[in-house]
């Protein structure tokens, strides 16, 4: 259930939540394929939930299939957190960065949650953590990144931060970032 996917016909990259609706977004985009898979996909549109893309048949093997609803939420709140954060910013420094959703990186086969782009090369990733993970999982996660110059921040769900996540997290970051809303 990304909120990103591409209009096949012009080869756009739309953003579901910068349209006001389905009907507004189907007017502009009839041909809509998966970012990732290249499989077909549609707009869904639920009271009490944000406009998403969904694939019109089970993907095989897509990165985008999968995620919770907890997890789409706090990537929205992320990339609006960035977003206001960069709006106060200097317009010359605002300039050279933009906030973009679901980022693939295809040299470690990773997509970013919420990245910080410097002239469209990610200079921040921003993950979501709902699920449970392992240190070490977030230790290769944290090096895949750092090898690309990118810095990474962490945001976690309550059933994610274990004793050892938030040790974890103290011991390389100073800080621990939680979400409240599951």
């Amino acid at each position: 259930m990304p909120f990103k996917a591409l209009d096949a016909a012009t080869k756009q990259k739309i953003i579901s939540f910068n349209y006001s609706s389905k009907l507004e977004l189907i007017a502009k985009h009839q041909n809509i394929v998966c970012i990732y898979c290249g499989a077909a996909m549609h707009c869904r549109e639920r009271v009490g939930y944000l406009l998403h893309f969904v694939h019109n048949a089970p993907p095989q093997k897509c990165p985008s299939a999968g995620e919770s609803w907890v997890h789409l939420e706090c990537k929205k709140i992320i990339y609006d957190l960035l977003t206001k954060r960069l709006s106060e910013l200097s317009k010359e420094l605002r300039n050279n960065y933009r906030v973009d959703i679901e980022c693939p990186v295809k040299a470690i086969g990773r997509i970013i949650d919420v990245a910080l782009l410097y002239r469209d090369v990610p200079v921040e990733a921003h993950e979501a953590q709902i699920s449970p993970i392992t240190v070490k999982e977030l230790e290769s996660r944290n090096q895949d990144y750092q090898s690309l110059g990118i810095a990474p921040y962490w945001y976690f769900g309550r059933k994610s931060l274990n004793p050892e996540i938030k040790k974890w997290c103290e011991r390389t970051a100073g800080e621990v970032r939680f979400f409240e809303i599951e």
